[in-house]
């Protein structure tokens, strides 16, 4: 069963990809094997010093080698360009790769993964079409 967790896993980079370069008005280059780097969008930048990679724990993340220096993961992203909560990042970034996310108790629990957020109290449930 799939999690937001999975969301930010390599198997998603394209989609990830796709997403954030629409969200920010970016376009990256590939520089390797699941690796991609742009200008930055947080700061005027000459270089492609905002990155793409995925980590040991095969998430993608993304850094700024330049002046900001700041490391995010797609949900940070989300957050800072929409100034929403986690949550709502989550939601919106489901609703991108067209997953349903429900905070209705689930009618077939098999159907539906109970999930408590690492960021917040609140439970919710995810279920995959």
């Amino acid at each position: 069963m799939t999690t937001y967790e999975d969301l930010k896993s390599v198997k998603y980079i394209d989609a990830t990809i796709n997403f954030v370069e629409g969200l920010r008005g970016i376009v990256f280059k590939r520089t390797g094997k699941n690796r991609y780097s742009s200008y930055c969008p947080f700061h005027l930048d000459r270089k492609d010093s905002f990155r793409v990679y995925v980590d040991g724990k095969d998430e993608v993340k993304f850094h700024c080698h330049g002046e900001c220096k700041m490391n995010w993961d797609i949900y940070d992203l989300i957050r800072v360009r929409n100034k929403c909560r986690f949550q709502q990042a989550q939601q919106t970034f489901a609703d991108f790769l067209g997953i349903i996310i429900s905070h209705l108790k689930p009618k077939n629990p098999k159907e539906f993964l109970i999930l408590r957020s690492v960021y917040s109290d609140t439970i919710f449930s995810i279920r995959i079409c």
